[in-house]
């Protein structure tokens, strides 16, 4: 493509570009105030995720190590 062909496209490119530009809708602030309470509230979501992970494994290995099943306990019938 020669200079003046490759000259005139971006010039019509950069008209077409300019002429369809808009407003961004929200300021940056806005921007940076929707991005830290989505942060804030992954951080707290992933929070509170471990720790019902933490206390469901905790209540798991306590029932597990004391024996908390039936197999220790006489029966019902066998009892007078």
């Amino acid at each position: 493509m020669s200079d003046e062909l490759t000259r005139e496209l971006t010039d019509g490119l950069r008209r077409l570009a300019e002429d369809a530009e808009a407003p961004p809708p929200v300021s940056g602030a806005d921007v940076r105030r929707v991005a830290v309470r989505r942060r804030r509230r992954r951080r707290t979501t992933v929070a509170v995720a471990g720790g019902s992970v933490a206390a469901a494994l905790a209540v798991l290995l306590t029932v597990n190590i004391t024996g908390g099943g039936t197999e220790n306990r006489p029966s019902p019938a066998a009892s007078p």
